[in-house]
This record gives structure tokens, C-alpha cells and sequence, in this order.
């Protein structure tokens, strides 16, 4: 015992000097040995640490003396929480064969898994404890589980949000914001209830990777060798080339160049070279794109990483805007041969489409006079006709669309299209108007007619006519591909689709699983104000009435808080908010669809009068809303209020961990010892919920002041 609290306590000296990302280093605490100790002493008693844990285990030291160090002397935080998470991981074979331990070891890992979540940055260690879980959890256990990992991963953001951001991350190259990059990098091993509302954000973030999450969080860091990374070819060696002969001219020498190692692809090597030189300088690389292309036209694989990359610089802002026109250019002039197969053509068809897109949606090459653009948008149009087909089974129609030259290339014409109309204001020409026309009008392709979804926002602004002429393909909801499928989880918002889709069809999609989408925009079009779907009371009844209905309505409500929290000052969509939320008080609702309520306790533009009223009427109903902690925190800001007595009394029934519970009970007591409603019916209501939760001293009893 002493030896293990001795040890807790250097350990605990050193953890409040340790830098977070230091320590994320590490990928696998598991993988530090004493052996051959590492250079920080914060990881050689981490390791001591566990060792000690890993030896009273085989020894069988009941698990709450194993932590009870642990408890004591670690101070609470990410650190510390990784660490038992790894105490519990290599205990995991003996505790659930014992029965004295089994049940300690589940009550301990499922509140400290949600800690895990809410920390962020998990490492592979943390991923392996979270898949264990999933996998090992007794049924008594897991609906908690799923409750501690959903509340520590926090809200899913609204499709305009993940919209705005894949925008500016295909310009800006902004990094993916933390709370995002924790829910990519543990899906893996989440459950899919858990996951159901991140789905949209980790299908587009599959599609711009090109696949699913690694199984694992990969290492920070990973050292590499420059030269075995290109199969022998040195990137020094080209470089310097490049700077003193040309990009061409280094170019030449790359296509040329022998590949050494014989157990790699001599053009994959190249390629990455290629990518990776483009990265470094950029400026240099895009100086030249038609003699690079010139100089590697041999190798479509090459060519496809060196527009690429080219492509990714614009993105970065590393390149200007000016050079984009000539890279487009040069990659079309570069294209494939009619016939030619590969996987390197396919790829370079894509991103010469890709290129075609951003620089028709920058408005460049719409009055090109060398007719070069002309002859892309043939080849654009062949390049559809080519890949289009009758088909209806695609499990990811959308996914594999944009992924495929075909698809990049519809999307181009698309972007065109739509920039002309802009111009012109007479609405979509040829051949993109007849070309989408054919897709609607013919045998279905459930690929093209989702991508059609997603611009179909932007094709009904600038076209209303055309829109309408096609209204029967383009807003019936009878399938998961057709175009108003596709845009309801995909597009941009648009009052006037919403408006003219098939309202039961259209609920029917919000209230299932994955609609949140949807959601997204009923909310916006009662925040803009544009009343597109009717009056509200009858829009969240019909809503609440479908199956999976009142868990929708609740859903919207707390996105509805989410979106107020970020509006401006002066923005109207607090009143519109709060009339809203009335009105679902008002259409008598099952209390399942006011849980989502709750979070409203965030939104301080919504006025306080306003929030205690309505909030007071909603846990009258529902006593158990969402962040009950917040909840209770906002109502003991009013200690001259009623109803937030009525509020706080209720909050302290709500069914949380220890550690929020304890947070409820403190707003409480402040609240009740500062109220200046004493003798009210609701100060005694107050007194007797505090006295049932167990605060029987803050019952009769000031607390010690607090913030």
C-alpha cells in the first residue's frame, strides 16, 4: 500500500507540468517499457504505474485497492483518465473472472469512458479501451454506456456547419475542429447508435479521405526514411534540380530515373515523389504545368498526383488564383486517350474534371478565346455519357458518384452551368441543361441523380422554369437517390424545395434514423422566417406522430438551441426560437419530444424572462431534459425568480453521474439559500426536492458562497 501510493504521488508531482501534447506522443502506453526506459521521466512512472496495477492484479489485489492511488493522489484531468483507462484495459482477462471485481471494473470504465470522449485526442490506447467496451459490454451497462459517450462527444453539427467547413477546408485547408476529429478518429470503434447522429460528418469525411478511419487513432508523429519512402529516389536530389534546372526539366529526369527497390511500384514511387516536391514548393512546381505534363506524359499515375497536388495548393491558397486557369488547362490538354484503361487515367480523368469545377466556380474560362474550354466541355459531356447507366442499387449512390471521373464530371458542367446562368440571368444553357434533362427524363442512374441532389439549391435559384418543367424527378421522395433524397441530407438549404416536397414523405425522413439533415432545415425555414411548411403547431404534431416522431421533435428543439447559441446580437431567430418552442408546449406533446429543450439553457441570446418561463412550463411536463446540469446552472442565476425554484427542484431528480449530480445539488443549494422568494410554494417545493436528493445541511443550512 504504501509503496503504491508513494509511487501515485511522484507521479501525481509530475502530471500538472506535463504538456498535452507531449504526452499524446505516445500513441500506446502499453507499448513503454522499462526495458529500454523512454527519455521523459513522466512516461517511465507511467509505466512503473502500470506495472505495479498489472502485478497486484495477478496477485489479486481487489480493484479498489488497486486504485485506490490512483483516486487519491492523480489529479482529475485527460492525462490521468488515459492512464486508469490502461490500468483497466490489462486488468480486463483477471477482474471479469472475478466476481468481487467484475462489477467495480464496469461501474468504474463506463463514466470514465465518457471522460475519454469528452477529452478529445484519443490515442490508440483509448481506442482500444473503447472497443472493448462496445464489444464486452453486459446489457445492464450499455444503454449507460451509449449515454456517456454521446454526451461526451457532444452535438453533431448542423449539415450547414459541415457544409461551410468542407467549403473553407477546400480553399483554406482548415484543420478539422477537435470535437469532429475525436468522433473520426474513434468511429471505428463507437457503436452505431452512437454514431447515428455524426453520420453525414463522417460520410463526407470518408469521401475526402478516400476511406474510413484507420481502426486505430495513428501515432502523432511517425519517422520515416525520405529515401525509402520513394523506393531509392532521392527528394533532395530532385528538388535541387527543380530550383536550378526548371520543374520540367526535373520532371524529365524523374520520368527517366530508375526505381531501385524492387518491391514497390516504380510509378507509385514516382508519384508520391512528384506529389510530395509539389507540397514543398508549390510556386515552383505550378510555374511550368504544361512542360511537367510534357515531361511525365507517359505515366497518367504521375500526371494525376501532379495536378493533384497542384489542385491541393490552390485549395491552400498557396497558388494564385491567376495560375489556376493554366493548370486547368494544361491537366485537360494532358488528358487520358479515348479507350485508355488503369487506375492512373481514371484518377487523372477525376482531377482534370476537379480542376474544370473550381475554375468555372472562380468564374475563369466561361469566355476562354482559345476554345480550349469549348473542347473541355465536350470531353466533360463525353466523359457523363460514358459513365452513365441504369441503376438503383448503389448502397452509397452519392459517395460513389463523386469519387468517379463520371460523377467529378457531371458536378463540373454542373458548376458551369450555373455560373453562365448567374452571368447571364437567362437560366441554364446547353449542353448542361439538355444533359440533365436526359438524366431526369430517361431510365434512372441512381449515381447522377444524386449528385444532381446536391446542386439542386443552386439549379432551382438560378432556373425556376426549369425546375418546375422537371418537378416530378426532381422532388419526388419515393427513393434514397432520387435528386430531393440526395439534397434533403446533402444540399443547401432552399424554403421553396422544402415547400413543394411530399409532406409525409418529407416528415417521415426528419423522424428516421440519419434525418437530422432534415431537421436542419425545417429549423432554418422557421428561422428565416419564410413559413414554407405552415404553421408550427401542425407541422410538430405531424412530425411527433411518426414513428420515431417525438424523439425527432425533441432532436429539433435541442438543434434549434445550438442554433440560436450562435446567431448574432440582432439577430430575430431568438424570438422565432423561442415562438417555437411554445408552440411545442402548446400542441400537447408526449414529454419524449421536450427532452431536447433543455439545451436551450446555453442560449443566453434568448432573454432570461423568456427562458425561465418556458423552461419552467417544459420540465412541468418533462422533468428530465437534456443538460439538466446547465439547466440547473442557468435557473441559479435568478435567485428573484419562482420559476427557476420550480426548475432546480426538478433538476435534482435528473439521472446523471455522480460528478454532475454533485454539480446539480451545488447550483441548488446556492439557488435556494440566495432566493428572495421565501415562504412561496416553490421555495418549500425547493427545500423538499434538496432534502430527497440527500443535501439535507443546504436544506436547512447556507452553503458556503460560490460563483
Amino acid at each position: 500500500m504504501i509503496i503504491r501510493s508513494a509511487l501515485a504521488s511522484v507521479l501525481a508531482a509530475h502530471l500538472p507540468k506535463a504538456d498535452g501534447w507531449e504526452v499524446n506522443l505516445v500513441n500506446d502506453l502499453r507499448e513503454i517499457t522499462l526495458a529500454d526506459p523512454p527519455h521523459n521521466m513522466l512516461f517511465t512512472l507511467m509505466r512503473a504505474v502500470l506495472d505495479l496495477a498489472r502485478e497486484d492484479t495477478l496477485l489479486g489485489v481487489p480493484l479498489s485497492v488497486r486504485l485506490r492511488g490512483l483516486e487519491s493522489k492523480l489529479p482529475a484531468g485527460p492525462v490521468a483518465d488515459r492512464l486508469r483507462s490502461v490500468v483497466l484495459l490489462e486488468s480486463y482477462d483477471c477482474d471479469r473472472a472475478d466476481a468481487a471485481s467484475s462489477g467495480p471494473w464496469w461501474e468504474q470504465a463506463v463514466p470514465l469512458a465518457g471522460r475519454l470522449a469528452a477529452a478529445g485526442t484519443p490515442r490508440a490506447d483509448v481506442a482500444d479501451f473503447l472497443a472493448l467496451l462496445e464489444g464486452s459490454c453486459p446489457d445492464q451497462h450499455r444503454a449507460g454506456l451509449h449515454n456517456v459517450l454521446t454526451q461526451g462527444l457532444g452535438k453533431a453539427p448542423f449539415a450547414r456547419e459541415i457544409s461551410d467547413w468542407k467549403d473553407t477546408y477546400e480553399t483554406e485547408q482548415v484543420s478539422l475542429p477537435s470535437a469532429w476529429r475525436t468522433v473520426w478518429e474513434l468511429s471505428p470503434v463507437l457503436a452505431p447508435e452512437v454514431l447515428e447522429p455524426w453520420r453525414p460528418l463522417l460520410e463526407i469525411l470518408t469521401t475526402l479521405a478516400g476511406q474510413p478511419a484507420p481502426a486505430r487513432p495513428e501515432p502523432v508523429i511517425r519517422i520515416t526514411s525520405w529515401t525509402e519512402s520513394y523506393g531509392g529516389l532521392s527528394a533532395d536530389v530532385f528538388a535541387a534540380r527543380a530550383a536550378e534546372e526548371g520543374p520540367a526539366a526535373a520532371a524529365g529526369h524523374l520520368a527517366t530515373a530508375p526505381v531501385e527497390r524492387t518491391d514497390v511500384d516504380a510509378s507509385d514511387a514516382r508519384a508520391g515523389l512528384l506529389s510530395d516536391l509539389v507540397a514543398q514548393d508549390p510556386q515552383l512546381w505550378a510555374r511550368d504545368p504544361g512542360g511537367v505534363a510534357a515531361a511525365v506524359a507517359g505515366d497518367p499515375a504521375v500526371l494525376a498526383a501532379y495536378f493533384s497536388s497542384l489542385h491541393r495548393a490552390v485549395r491552400e491558397r498557396k497558388i494564385a488564383d491567376g495560375r489556376l486557369a493554366a493548370i486547368a488547362l494544361a491537366a485537360f490538354a494532358a488528358r487520358p486517350a479515348a479507350g485508355q484503361d488503369g487506375s492512373g487515367a481514371g484518377q487523372l480523368e477525376q482531377v482534370i474534371c476537379n480542376l474544370l469545377h473550381r475554375a468555372w466556380e472562380g468564374g475563369l474560362l466561361l469566355e476562354d478565346a482559345s476554345g480550349a474550354a469549348e473542347g473541355a466541355v465536350e470531353w466533360l459531356e463525353g466523359v457523363v455519357t460514358g459513365w452513365t447507366q441504369p441503376r438503383t442499387g448503389t448502397p452509397q449512390p452519392l459517395s460513389a458518384a463523386i469519387d468517379q471521373a463520371g460523377g467529378a464530371a457531371l458536378l463540373s458542367l454542373t458548376a458551369r452551368a450555373l455560373q453562365l446562368a448567374q452571368r447571364t440571368g437567362q437560366g441554364l444553357a446547353d449542353p448542361a441543361r439538355g444533359l440533365l434533362a436526359r438524366l431526369l427524363e430517361g431510365e434512372p442512374d441512381d449515381q447522377a441523380l444524386a449528385a444532381i441532389g446536391i446542386c439542386l439549391a443552386q439549379l432551382t435559384h438560378v432556373d425556376a422554369n426549369w425546375a418546375e418543367a422537371h418537378a416530378d424527378p426532381l422532388y419526388t421522395l419515393d427513393a434514397p437517390w432520387r435528386p430531393a433524397a440526395a439534397w434533403l441530407l446533402h444540399g443547401r438549404p432552399h424554403s421553396g424545395i422544402l415547400a413543394r416536397l411530399d409532406r409525409p414523405a418529407l416528415l417521415q425522413t426528419a423522424a428516421a434514423p440519419g434525418g437530422i439533415p432534415v431537421l436542419d432545415k425545417i429549423i432554418l425555414s422557421f428561422l428565416d422566417g419564410s413559413e414554407s411548411l405552415g404553421p408550427a403547431p401542425a407541422l410538430l404534431t405531424e412530425l411527433a406522430a411518426q414513428d420515431g416522431g417525438p424523439q425527432a421533435v425533441s432532436e429539433l428543439l435541442s438543434r434549434l438551441a445550438q442554433a440560436v447559441i450562435r446567431c448574432e446580437e440582432t439577430s430575430p431567430w431568438p424570438g422565432r426560437a423561442a415562438a417555437l418552442w411554445r408552440c411545442a408546449l402548446e400542441a400537447q406533446l408526449e414529454p419524449a419530444a421536450l427532452t431536447g429543450a433543455g439545451r436551450f439553457a446555453y442560449a443566453d441570446r434568448l432573454d432570461n424572462a423568456t427562458w425561465l418561463d418556458l423552461t419552467a412550463r417544459t420540465v412541468t411536463l418533462q422533468p428530465k431534459p437534456e443538460v439538466p446540469y446547465a439547466v440547473a446552472e442557468r435557473a441559479a442565476r435568478h435567485p428573484h425568480s419562482t420559476d427557476a425554484l420550480l426548475i432546480a427542484a426538478a433538476m435534482l431528480g435528473a439521472q446523471v453521474d455522480v460528478f454532475h449530480q454533485q454539480e446539480i445539488q451545488g447550483h441548488t443549494a446556492r439557488l435556494f439559500a440566495q432566493s428572495t422568494t421565501e415562504g412561496t410554494a416553490e421555495h418549500e417545493q425547493l427545500r423538499i426536492a434538496l432534502i430527497n436528493a440527500g443535501a439535507i445541511e443546504a436544506a436547512y443550512k447556507d452553503p458556503p458562497a460560490g460563483p
